[in-house]
């Protein structure tokens, strides 16, 4: 008591001043963790689409050497025999994902492959789509 007397000004924090610098690194934590989680997001769809193109690309090159050395080929022929280079586990292969388009320039053949691939990440659905480019008549007649 005398040394308060004597004009000695106390050393230390207070209670609330530990309490709103523990807040506010809390604050701090809990927004890096926000940010982790969003980067870990954004790797994992990455690393998906990445993978996704990647197999579509590998569809599209055995469809179009497959294309080329048979003679009447059909899609729902082409789908089921590329159907064994995707994961059906990953991506969604019901319906069309494998497109051939007829050449308008000939009585046969084909003037492009695009392959649709679709899977689901996060609740959201996502898809990658790979064309072959303008192909001319590919497909024996």
């Amino acid at each position: 008591m005398i040394d308060r007397e004597m004009g000695k000004k106390e050393v230390g924090f207070t209670l609330i001043e530990s309490m709103v610098a523990m807040l506010i690194v809390s604050i701090g934590l809990l927004a890096m963790a926000n940010l982790l989680i969003t980067a870990i997001r954004v790797n994992q769809a990455s690393e998906m689409r990445l993978e996704a193109s990647s197999t579509a690309r590998a569809v599209m090159t055995a469809s179009i050497l497959q294309v080329r050395s048979t003679v009447g080929l059909t899609q729902a022929t082409m789908q089921a025999n590329a159907a064994g280079l995707v994961d059906s586990s990953k991506y969604d292969t019901t319906g069309t994902w494998l497109t051939l388009t007829p050449d308008p320039t000939a009585d046969c053949g084909f003037s492009d492959v695009s392959v649709t691939l679709t899977w689901t990440l996060h609740g959201v659905s996502k898809s990658v789509v790979v064309h072959s480019g303008a192909m001319t008549n590919v497909g024996g007649c």
